[in-house]
């Protein structure tokens, strides 16, 4: 399985972090001059180092979206990562392995990682059930060889 897939939601989340954060940044420069009734341009000119002040404060703003972004896909990315490896792990017969549920993982992701457990769960007992049905039969087997060759003598 590819495991590259998983990344794209780490920069995802960033780049939504980052409108997000200029969406809100230019609704508030627009309550601003609105309220204070500014004009824009006066807004432009002033400066700090040549630099335009609104220029100054939308590279902190998308700096940080993009932060708090990377920071949260980084986090959902390594949670579905344990997933994913959780699952290949079911995949390979392994199913005495449990998801461990950390503290705060109470929301769709640590559900799912629930799920994965109970249904590991079912499946145990289920394979234990099969294992000692044809341990059974084998023993039946092998008794009704054994009561054949002595009806035969």
């Amino acid at each position: 399985m590819n495991m590259n897939r998983l990344v794209s939601i780490r920069w995802k989340l960033t780049l939504y972090a980052i409108g997000f954060s200029l969406l809100m940044f230019a609704a508030a420069l627009c309550g601003i001059i609105i309220f204070y009734k500014l004009d824009f341009r006066l807004l432009w000119w002033i400066e700090k180092k040549n630099i335009p002040v609104v220029v100054i404060l939308g590279a902190a703003v998308v700096l940080f979206g993009a932060i708090t972004g990377w920071a949260y896909g980084n986090t959902l990315k390594k949670r579905m990562g344990r997933l994913l490896e959780s699952i290949t792990l079911f995949e390979r017969g392994n199913f005495s392995h449990r998801l461990q549920m950390r503290e705060g993982e109470d929301d769709e992701v640590g559900l799912m990682a629930q799920r994965l457990n109970e249904m590991a769960g079912h499946i145990q007992l289920q394979v234990a059930s099969l294992q000692k049905l044809s341990t059974e039969k084998a023993e039946m087997g092998e008794q009704l060889k054994k009561s054949a060759i002595v009806e035969e003598r």
